[in-house]
This record gives structure tokens, C-alpha cells and sequence, in this order.
């Protein structure tokens, strides 16, 4: 558990706020498996505070995980930030107090990484698979092809 990422709610009482700038390990966010790995840690900035009765806890997360390339199943970065990210917290649900929000940080990053990858024109087996793809057949007016759309 990253005890960085805890807010302690009696520090925050009064109109106090707490701010974070901390970097959660890749371990910590447990990830890694055949589709989905990280590498680098994933940095996490912000600042939590009282309003009336909740917590509320406002971050920038930037988080750097790989997936597999759709095309040539190499691992391929995509860069993930989530700006302006809030997590809000009932105060009678946290009754010691203190409130760890690593999960909800590792929740977030999980949410938004992308069911698919692909690395672009740097793919290296795009020579490859050129044989396995078509160029479709161009469509007319006169295939009585109806575009709702087309006068927009």
C-alpha cells in the first residue's frame, strides 16, 4: 500500500487541504498480464479537501501502459491522462479517519486504458500482412448506396 496516497481527514478539518505529488509503481498497479503491462510508474498529482460531509480528492493522473498491437501483436505504449479525476468519499464510510486511495487511483487507470492498440505507421510487420488486406470496392451513387448524411 502506497501510504502517500492517504489523506488523513482530521488534517483536512478547518477548510485544510492536503496535496499530493506522488508516483505509484507498476507493481503497485498490478497489471500485468498477456494484454495489459506498465512499465513506468504512473504519476499522480493533486490535492484533497473537505466539503461538508465528504471527502473529495481531486488528481491529474498520468499513467504509461502497453498492449499488444492489433496488427503485429508487438508491445506497443499508450499514454494515458486523466485530468481533473475526482474521487468523493462519504465521511461515515471512512470511520478511522484515514482513507488510502490506491485502489481508487488503480480503478481509474484500469477504466481507461484502451481495449486496442496499434502502432501506427511503425508497425514492422505492416509489409507483412499487406497481402492479407483489400482495398474495398468504391461505392457510387449509382449502387443504390443510401448516405443520410452526405448533404450535412
Amino acid at each position: 500500500m502506497n501510504e502517500n496516497l492517504t489523506a488523513f481527514i482530521d488534517r483536512l478539518r478547518d477548510g485544510g487541504e492536503t496535496f499530493f505529488d506522488e508516483k505509484v509503481s507498476e507493481e503497485q498497479l498490478d497489471a500485468t498480464d498477456d494484454e495489459l503491462r506498465f512499465t513506468k510508474s504512473a504519476s499522480v498529482k493533486g490535492k484533497a479537501y473537505l466539503a461538508e460531509d465528504h471527502l473529495v480528492i481531486a488528481l491529474d493522473i498520468d499513467a504509461h501502459p502497453e498492449l499488444p498491437c492489433t496488427v503485429c501483436n508487438e508491445w506497443t505504449p499508450v499514454g494515458l491522462s486523466l485530468k481533473k479525476y475526482y474521487i468523493t468519499k462519504p465521511l461515515e464510510e471512512i470511520p478511522s479517519n484515514v482513507y488510502n486511495f490506491l485502489e481508487d487511483v488503480r480503478e481509474a487507470i484500469l477504466l481507461e486504458v484502451p481495449q486496442f492498440a496499434n502502432c501506427g505507421g511503425d508497425c514492422p510487420n505492416k509489409e507483412a500482412l499487406k497481402g492479407y488486406c483489400s482495398k474495398g470496392k468504391e461505392v457510387s451513387d449509382n449502387d443504390n448506396a443510401h448516405f443520410p448524411f452526405k448533404d450535412l
